[in-house]
């Protein structure tokens, strides 16, 4: 995954990405990259040089084609993507629950800017990270016997802590 610096929204990821990886130049070579519609013209660009993964554009209605509708494993192909692409999406909007990324920022240094993306991606890191950690404890809660028939087990402020049954 790449994390470039900060642009206005208006700007085209495409256009962004011809900027910082000159297509003359050999970034992907050999490499899979998964890239949204929002890249289209990178196949012809970069498609020579890496194996590019799109997904399927539906087609256009038209006289001929009045329902157009992907194929099935066009569509299989497109969920698979998507299943991936997702995990990707959610993150960069829990990184915008945090409202310094959210807003204008009016500082004219952009290494300030961009360090404002890069804790708002550690502390997006670490909230998913707890959150596994919690969903680990209550899975083992449910398996462990209760508190009073562990023995050589102490409690801490936050629940269990360590104990000479782990069982």
């Amino acid at each position: 995954m790449f994390v470039g610096s900060i642009v206005a929204g208006s700007v085209h990821d495409y256009a962004l990405m011809k900027r910082w990886f000159d297509p003359a130049l050999s970034w992907f070579d050999g490499a899979d990259v998964w890239l949204d519609l929002g890249f289209l013209g990178a196949a012809s660009d970069y498609g020579n040089k890496a194996r590019i993964h799109l997904p399927h554009k539906k087609p256009r209605a038209s006289k001929n084609n009045p329902h157009p509708a992907l194929a099935d494993q066009q569509r299989r192909e497109n969920k698979k993507q998507a299943r991936t692409r997702i995990s990707v999406e959610h993150s960069i909007g829990g990184m915008k629950t945090f409202h310094c990324l959210m807003h204008r920022i009016r500082n004219r240094l952009s290494l300030f800017i961009d360090s404002f993306f890069g804790l708002g991606a550690g502390l997006w890191n670490l909230k998913i990270s707890l959150k596994e950690h919690k969903e680990v404890e209550r899975s083992e809660r449910v398996r462990r016997p209760p508190r009073s028939r562990r023995p050589g087990c102490f409690v801490g402020v936050r629940g269990f802590i360590a104990g000479g049954d782990k069982t």
